[in-house]
């Protein structure tokens, strides 16, 4: 301390004191900094968490119902949808395009099984008259034996033909030999229940099915189809087509046959008997079941139709 001069033994007498109030104060700044340093880190971090929450809330959310409405989609149904059509971000976009695409497939996918549909009504339905064809007929008669066979219930079968139809044809025209089928399917149309079945079976011949019907009622079926034919007043090209006769057979499942071939044989071969005896008549097939698994001969000639 000798040595000092007197400026610097002012100094030491002035900073020496100072010195613990000077750390303390630079340990305060520090503390402050530091607390700020945690509390920037603190924000990032929760700014991070934030982030990712609102990518999963809007993004990832988004990505999944992409994902889940596409393996619907491709599984069959097509009535799925994304639903994403609010915002305007690209995911977005994403899923109302891809809706709009399902919504075409699903329009697509209706026009086809109606078409589908057509062409099966086609394949089964004869385009003259409307009723069902011979195909449709041999399909179905099977299936209709084995149910009235569960239920113990009869099965009547009427083969119908117009007499004397290749005159009509001769004398006026095939249109109107047509008009006259056409009238003819629209009567067997309205002249049967819900349950029965009216076909074309080839030319001018009808087939009839009747579900749980007896001998008695086919015939009086039969009998008032005959009468209702005969009724028509048809005319063509202004020209009257003059009166119009059917004869009728009938044969009943499991009186007569018990096989779809052998029982419309049964019936056409009573339509042949009402024909021969002088047509516009119904005659009831005389014929007695045939045995399990055997098909019956073949019927004599047939006369003139």
């Amino acid at each position: 301390m000798k040595n000092l001069s007197t400026r610097n033994k002012l100094i030491l007498l002035v900073v020496v004191p100072a010195l613990p109030v000077l750390a303390l104060t630079l340990y305060s700044a520090l503390e402050e900094r530091a607390l700020n340093l945690a509390g920037i880190a603190l924000a990032t971090i929760l700014l991070v968490l934030g982030a990712w929450y609102g990518t999963e809330v809007f993004v990832l959310r988004n990505i999944r119902t992409l994902l889940d409405t596409a393996r619907r989609v491709r599984s069959g149904d097509l009535g799925a949808r994304t639903g994403l059509h609010h915002e305007r971000d690209e995911l977005n976009q994403v899923g109302r395009e891809f809706d709009e695409m399902a919504e075409t497939l699903q329009r697509r996918d209706l026009e086809l099984k109606k078409a589908m549909q057509e062409l099966q009504e086609q394949a089964i339905t004869d385009p003259l008259t409307g009723l069902h064809n011979t195909r449709y007929l041999r399909e179905l008669l099977p299936g209709e034996l084995l149910r009235a066979k569960r239920k113990g219930s009869p099965l009547a079968v009427i083969m119908i033909d117009v007499d004397h139809f290749k005159r009509v044809n001769e004398s006026l025209g095939h249109e109107a030999g047509d008009r006259v089928l056409r009238e003819l399917g629209a009567l067997f149309k309205q002249s049967i229940r819900g349950s029965d079945i009216a076909c074309r079976y080839g030319g001018e011949e009808f087939a009839i099915i009747l579900a749980d019907a007896t001998s008695e009622s086919a015939r009086r079926k039969a009998e008032d189809i005959r009468a209702a034919v005969k009724r028509l007043k048809l005319s063509h090209g202004g020209k009257p087509i003059g009166d119009v006769t059917v004869s009728l057979g009938v044969a009943l499942f499991p009186y007569h046959a018990d096989q779809t071939t052998t029982l419309l044989r049964r019936a056409d071969e009573a339509l042949y008997q009402a024909k021969g005896a002088g047509r516009d008549r119904v005659a009831v097939s005389d014929a007695g079941a045939a045995p399990q698994g055997r098909e019956t001969p073949k019927s004599h000639s047939a006369p003139a139709r």
